[in-house]
This record gives structure tokens, C-alpha cells and sequence, in this order.
């Protein structure tokens, strides 16, 4: 959240549900991935384009994909 988004989305997941947080463009180049520690991350992504990025969330509880807006 939130999405449309500005400056920085934050993710928020279970407690070692997770491990890794990568963004994708809407060709599929990564444009960031980062480890995740704790229950909340916020990415800074002032830096990218306005344009719609999928951000991939990988670990113990799988793979899940949610898309969001960079206005």
C-alpha cells in the first residue's frame, strides 16, 4: 500500500512468511529486489518511472504477486 503509489509502498506480511521482495516493470526487468526482515518494509521508489510494476514476494509461504501504480 497504497496504491497508486508516489514515493514508497509499504509491504506487510506474517512474520517469516517472506524473505525476499523483488519489482518488476511491466516487461519483467527487475528494477529492485531487496531481502525482507520483520513484518513491515517500506521500499523507497521515488527513483522509478510512472508506469504499473509488479512486486514478487518469495519464501516459506510460496510466491505471491500483487501489482501496483507508480504515479
Amino acid at each position: 500500500f497504497p496504491n497508486p503509489a508516489h514515493s514508497e509502498v509499504t509491504v506487510n506480511i506474517s512474520q517469516g512468511a517472506f524473505n525476499s521482495l523483488t519489482i518488476t516493470n511491466n516487461v519483467g526487468q527487475v528494477v529492485m529486489q531487496q531481502q525482507l526482515t520483520g513484518t513491515e518494509t517500506t521500499v523507497d521508489i521515488k527513483a522509478l518511472p510512472a508506469a504499473i510494476y509488479y512486486v514478487t514476494l518469495r519464501g516459506s509461504n510460496g510466491i505471491i504477486v500483487r501489482r501496483f501504480v507508480k504515479e
